[in-house]
């Protein structure tokens, strides 16, 4: 009796776990194709809201969706070149020995094409805005910093009241980090002092 007791709650627990499991998916999912609801008119938005964010005319619209399509493609061809020689880099953190001179030209080639890609993205964003009139680069301008200012993801620092690292005061850098000493340990009062 206990074996079909434990049988069922089995049964129940990984019916749970696979329900939770979807609903996070789902999640994941929701917010990567709705890119957390917003909306950026921008030359990597769409070219309809765009135009009508913009005001953008047919003839604007068309143009705007040509370098568009062609920033893509310069950018999409750099960005394989990136994978490209990232592959390499990370298979030459398990040779040994480590070719040193190899591993500096993929670095010095990864540094080519994303500077590259930069002048791509540049060159992209400069066309785009002069095809805009004054006016539409006046609704323009904010968003283009925003993206052309916007760099990686970061983490945000860690909360609470642990000590964190501090490069004025490396006694509070966490143990084990190479170079630093640990703070001193001090004994707590025992009242014989």
């Amino acid at each position: 009796m206990d074996l079909v007791k434990q049988n069922k709650l089995l049964k129940w627990i990984l019916i749970v776990l696979v329900l939770f499991n979807l609903s996070i998916i789902s999640i994941i999912w929701f917010y990567i194709v709705n890119d957390h609801g917003r909306r950026l008119p921008g030359p990597i938005g769409s070219t309809g809201l765009m135009q009508r964010d913009l005001g953008l005319s047919d003839e604007q619209a068309k143009l705007v969706d040509e370098t568009r399509r062609e920033g893509m493609e310069k950018s999409k061809q750099l960005r394989d070149r990136m994978d490209e020689l990232k592959q390499r880099l990370a298979d030459e953190l398990f040779n040994e020995p480590t070719d040193t001179a190899l591993v500096s030209n993929l670095i010095n080639d990864i540094c080519s094409t994303q500077k590259g890609l930069e002048r791509v993205r540049f060159d992209n964003f400069k066309k785009f805005i002069s095809i805009c009139t004054p006016e539409q680069r006046e609704k323009l301008k904010p968003v283009l910093e925003e993206i052309m200012t916007a760099g990686p993801p970061r983490l945000p620092p860690p909360k609470g009241k642990g000590p964190g690292f501090d490069p004025q005061n490396p006694a509070m850098a966490p143990h084990g980090m190479p170079g630093d000493k640990p703070a001193p340990l001090k004994r707590p009062p025992t009242g014989r002092d």
